[in-house]
């Protein structure tokens, strides 16, 4: 929610007329903050991922602590997981 509100606020302030007038002809009308921050907002969703949490030792072992796991061959899903994993 942080980045989403950043978004936000660079959309109204900083972000260039010509950046804000893709957004706003791609998104509809009155809609390019909107979409700036829903963007911006959701991009920290693939941390939530098994291939993403085996990463940290620390978080994953947060994870597993409460009893949550995942099947290590898919999030390896090949020699470097983080391009892998889709």
């Amino acid at each position: 929610m942080d980045t989403a509100a950043v978004a936000e606020f660079v959309f109204g302030h900083y972000l260039a007329p010509a950046t804000r007038g893709v957004l706003e002809e791609s998104a509809g009308p009155g809609r390019g903050r909107r979409v700036l921050a829903w963007l911006r907002g959701v991009h920290d969703c693939g941390k939530a991922t098994p291939a993403h949490q085996r990463l940290w030792p620390e978080g994953s072992g947060a994870v597993l602590a409460v009893g949550l796991t995942w099947l290590e061959a898919a999030a390896a899903a090949g020699p470097d997981s983080r391009s892998e994993w889709h």
